[in-house]
């Protein structure tokens, strides 16, 4: 399912408007590096390589993921700091994956209630 988002980058306070993909298969959330780069992200190196697996369980043709950013990211009144891994996502930009559909600061309420009547905002 896709939403959309705002996202501002800790060190410039820059925001923008996202399309992201609500992914249940994705075990945490990711960006595009395309992406992270094309909008001059501060991208950290991660201390030690994960691999990136595809949901089929392939793995990703991007190889291993290396870096990573921090962003604030508003999903109506909630606004949340997440790290995002930086990979190959083909057309997608962001997924937002298990870790924050399962946070414990949105209840599952609130979640079908925006997602499932507000899919656009």
């Amino acid at each position: 399912m896709d939403v959309y988002v705002q996202i501002t980058g800790l060190d410039s306070g820059k925001t923008r408007g996202v399309k992201v993909l609500l992914n249940s298969g994705c075990s945490t959330c990711c960006m595009d590096t395309h992406y992270a780069r094309a909008e001059k992200l501060d991208i950290q190196e991660l201390p030690q390589p994960i691999v990136a697996c595809n949901a089929d369980t392939t793995k990703n043709i991007s190889g291993q993921i290396t870096h990573y950013v921090d962003l604030r990211m508003r999903i109506s009144p909630h606004v949340v700091t997440r790290t995002f891994l930086l990979t190959c996502l083909g057309k997608a930009r962001i997924f937002i994956g298990l870790d924050w559909l399962w946070c414990s600061t949105l209840s599952h309420r609130y979640f079908v209630t925006t997602v499932t009547s507000h899919a656009i905002f």
